[in-house]
Parts: structure tokens; C-alpha cells; sequence
């Protein structure tokens, strides 16, 4: 017969649940301050951009989409504030600074030709 898996009986849903459940008790969300927050939204950010660039609701040369970018790098920025960590302070520099210039290019791309002379 065929296996359906754990997930197939009322049995098997609530040891997921619980599993999930004694998983969540292990972080203490009392100590959540303001700037993991604001990395928390910045991460939000990330998935619904590329989310939204997978099912193309978005797309990956609109100013948009290096808008969203750039402030979800600067949401998770800020986050590490609150606990730095260099690597991830890098990356988030790149994004930021790789927004920037995808938008600057794409503004002065939309002002058409002979913009620099004015």
C-alpha cells in the first residue's frame, strides 16, 4: 500500500505541531529588541521581493525591485546594530551600495539622451 507519510493522519499533524511548538518555546522572544525587529522586516523584504520576482510580478531591472532591495539591506543594516557581525555587515554594504547604482543608472537612463549636459 502506498505511504502517505507521517503527515497523512490526525496523529502525524499533531506531532508536527508539537514538535513545532517546543521549538518555538526554546527562544526566549521577551529579549527581541527594536533592531531585530527592524532586521526581522528587512529580511520580510528580501523573501517578498524575491518572491515576487519568481512568480514575475516584479522585475529584476525595475527601480522597484533596487528599491526593495535597498531597504531591506538597510532594514538588516541597522539590525546589526543590536549584534554585529562583520560578514553579514558586508554583504548588506554590497546590496546597498549595488542598489544605489542600479538606480542611479536606470534614472539617468529614463532622462533620455544628452541628461549629463544639463
Amino acid at each position: 500500500m502506498y505511504d502517505r507519510g507521517v503527515f497523512s493522519t490526525a496523529a502525524g499533524f499533531q506531532v508536527a505541531f508539537v514538535t513545532f511548538v517546543r521549538v518555538f518555546d526554546m527562544f526566549d522572544f521577551s529579549a527581541v529588541r527594536f533592531p531585530d525587529l527592524v532586521g526581522v522586516a528587512g529580511c520580510a523584504l528580501y523573501i517578498l521581493n524575491y518572491s515576487l520576482l519568481t512568480v514575475r510580478r516584479m522585475y529584476g531591472d525595475s527601480l522597484a525591485y533596487f528599491g526593495v532591495n535597498l531597504a531591506a539591506a538597510a532594514c538588516v543594516l541597522f539590525s546589526l546594530a543590536g549584534n554585529f557581525n562583520l560578514a553579514a555587515a558586508v554583504i548588506q554594504c554590497f546590496w546597498i551600495l549595488a542598489s544605489l547604482l542600479a538606480i542611479g543608472i536606470r534614472l539617468a537612463r529614463s532622462r533620455g539622451p544628452g541628461w549629463e549636459d544639463g
